[in-house]
């Protein structure tokens, strides 16, 4: 006689059974996903930090370089910060050129229009290192990008321009630098002197020491006196053998002096209180040019300029605006924080304010940071609008790390320039003639 299995006893193995494939598929689901994630986190992370990098005003170093290093092609990604027009963005791009001059490790011939671009940036920064990468790759189009900017309205760019071009200059050149004797800048001046004695083995006695080609010092020391009776000694020399030597050289028509419109690049509108705590934005002066300069609240020689800016002012208060951003050194990040430059805006939600890092110092009491701004103002005897910036987020964006620091705007806030060191009224006012539509043209095209 045949005995069959209990009923409830078979049920209740299928039911196992059944369990047992139900735990095993959650179980492969839950793998599965595990190992999708594994694979695709990376890329999802790059994908995120590579946009925050692209869409941050103020993006850090340490970020851009992860951004560049993790991706799959770091030339694409270099274009895209490029493109994305922040001045810590590009001034990154070009010193990673600098440092990857190995064809094996970036196809630098790739990135020649970034290199074009670059030497006509707005910061001065990122065209000499433009100009260093250019000079390695020994790009026959240097000269020519060059000997442009010996006419620059900026002393610093036509000193610039000479040091440069003395490593690759011949005879040819020797008509276009030669007109430098004559610049109202000694630097100019004496860095001319020295192209002239490398090419044509002369020596007049006119040297770069009688006056440093260094636009920005220390404030804590005062700049390095100028020898203008040895500078005045040898240009003059220098123009008497140039009187009787002229026809030597060979005569070449000097290259347009026109600037490409490459450093023109659109700027976020920005907003801050003045030490009364009223609310000033940038887009309140649309429509003229914007000088702006940054302020070290703790050191009267920062201001060094305002007589300058009260002169300009005066000429071209029109179509001219000028501001004065105060800092206080002791509210100034640090780059290091590992801020990937994702977060737009301040605590109120305001999209338009500087891009702010959560690792900025402590703000100083307002009360106090305001009347400090109020004396400085006073001291220095400034007319025009002065801001107050308590967490130096403004001065990050504009890649601000000497003072004094000047950034001009034209009349649609598109940025121009990004300088560092005292310049002259003269100098300001070039530099706004050449943006402004109504200026009329300097008739020396230096100043």
């Amino acid at each position: 006689m045949i005995r069959f299995p209990d009923g409830k006893t078979d049920t209740a193995s299928k039911a196992q059974s059944s369990q047992l494939v139900r735990n095993w598929r959650a179980f492969s689901f839950l793998a599965v996903i595990a190992l999708a994630a594994l694979a695709f986190w990376q890329p999802v992370r790059h994908y995120v930090l590579t946009a925050g990098v692209l869409r941050s005003d103020a993006p850090s170093e340490s970020a851009l370089a992860e951004a560049v290093e993790g991706a799959s092609d770091p030339t694409q990604v270099l274009q895209r910060i490029w493109q994305a027009g922040s001045l810590s963005g590009r001034g990154f791009v070009i010193g990673y050129l600098q440092r990857n001059q190995k064809p094996d490790a970036l196809p630098v011939r790739q990135m020649q229009p970034v290199l074009e671009q670059a030497t006509w940036d707005a910061d001065l920064d990122t065209r000499e290192a433009a100009f260093s990468v250019l000079e390695q790759q020994k790009s026959p189009s240097l000269r020519r990008w060059l000997r442009q900017q010996l006419s620059d309205a900026d002393p610093a760019v036509r000193a610039l321009a000479v040091q440069h071009l003395s490593r690759i200059a011949s005879s040819n050149d020797v008509p276009a630098v030669v007109r430098l004797l004559d610049d109202p800048d000694p630097r100019v001046v004496a860095v001319t002197g020295t192209l002239l004695k490398r090419v044509t083995g002369q020596d007049f006695g006119l040297k770069a020491t009688q006056a440093l080609p260094k636009f920005a010092w220390p404030l804590s020391t005062p700049p390095v006196p100028v020898d203008w009776a040895g500078l005045n000694r040898g240009r003059d020399a220098w123009r008497e053998w140039w009187a009787k030597h002229r026809a030597c050289f060979p005569s070449e028509e000097h290259p347009s002096e026109s600037a490409p419109h490459f450093f023109a690049r659109p700027t976020p509108d920005f907003a801050l209180e003045d030490f009364d705590g009223r609310r000033v934005r940038l887009s309140d002066f649309r429509g003229k040019a914007v000088l702006v300069g940054f302020w070290n609240l703790t050191n009267d020689l920062s201001t060094v300029d305002e007589p300058a800016f009260h002169a300009l002012l005066q000429h071209r208060g029109n179509d001219l605006a000028v501001l004065s951003i105060a800092i206080d050194p002791a509210v100034w990040p640090e780059e290091s924080c590992g801020d990937h430059g994702g977060g737009h805006g301040d605590e109120h939600g305001d999209a338009h304010e500087p891009a702010q890092s959560h690792c900025h110092k402590a703000r100083m009491d307002l009360a106090g940071t305001r009347a400090a701004a109020r004396a400085l103002a006073a001291r220095s005897g400034v007319r025009h609008p002065v801001l107050v910036d308590t967490t130096a987020a403004l001065a990050i964006r504009y890649a601000v790390n000497d003072l004094p620091a000047y950034v001009l705007l034209d009349a649609q806030g598109n940025l121009r320039r990004r300088v560092t060191g005292s310049r002259t009224e003269a100098t300001f006012r070039a530099m706004v003639d050449e943006i402004t539509p109504t200026a009329s043209l300097p008739t020396s095209g230096r100043n």
